[in-house]
């Protein structure tokens, strides 16, 4: 089975390198306007630019717990510049497995209501990285993106980089972060995996943000 653990160092300095660069090409100023531990997200201010081009200014942005958001725009009319690739947002997921445990901990002490809710979506999202079904789970998510049997025992680096924007998704979707932002998803998909990723999204319970030319993918 691919373990999404096991990407090629060359690659993963790659990647590095073109988020380092786009960190120092992009201006971002807000308050956030809600306590640190918020299933939502609240920023008043919001004032954003790429290369100097100014994207948002004293804008108010809200993103709500189990909601989706879309982004549409023409193919390059830029509007990927306010998210970044989908690669930005995969954590290694046994690093996540730990952050998510050490958090459980802080949470368990608390008699607050909004931090025990907190809590069971911690648990939650650590049995969906449990050990014991791991295999299993990203074997289900490969399949559906177009990966066979043969395929998710190559290494990455055997991919050509449509594939490797796949196991990128397929992490994405693995780890299932509480804020996942994907930027042109369906790019690299044939429409069997437009569509299996389709119906994936409709049961996420998180916040979902997706960047797309296709409006038919976003209204679905």
């Amino acid at each position: 089975m691919f373990e999404f653990h096991s990407w090629p160092q060359k690659l993963c300095a790659q990647l590095d390198r073109e988020l380092a660069m786009a960190a120092e090409a992009r201006a971002c100023t807000g308050v956030l306007g809600v306590h640190p531990r918020s299933r939502d997200i609240k920023v008043s201010g919001l004032s954003m630019s790429f290369y100097g081009s100014e994207l948002l200014q004293d804008t108010h942005l809200e993103l709500n717990c189990g909601r989706r958001y879309g982004l549409i725009g023409a193919n390059g009319s830029g509007e990927s510049l306010e998210d970044g690739s989908a690669v930005a947002v995969l954590p290694n997921w046994v690093l996540e497995r730990v952050r998510l445990e050490k958090l459980a901990e802080e949470l368990a002490h608390s008699a607050d209501d909004a931090d025990q809710e907190e809590l069971m979506d911690v648990y939650e999202r650590l049995d969906d990285l449990g050990a014991d079904t791991a295999e299993a789970k990203a074997g289900y998510i490969l399949h559906g993106l177009g990966f066979t049997t043969e395929m998710q025992h190559r290494q990455c680096k055997d991919f050509s980089g449509g594939w490797r924007m796949r196991v990128a998704l397929a992490r994405a979707l693995f780890v299932r972060p509480h804020l996942l932002m994907l930027d042109e998803p369906t790019n690299h998909l044939d429409l069997n995996a437009c569509v299996w990723l389709e119906e994936e999204l409709k049961t996420y319970k998180r916040i979902l943000v997706v960047i797309s030319h296709s409006q038919d993918f976003l209204n679905g």
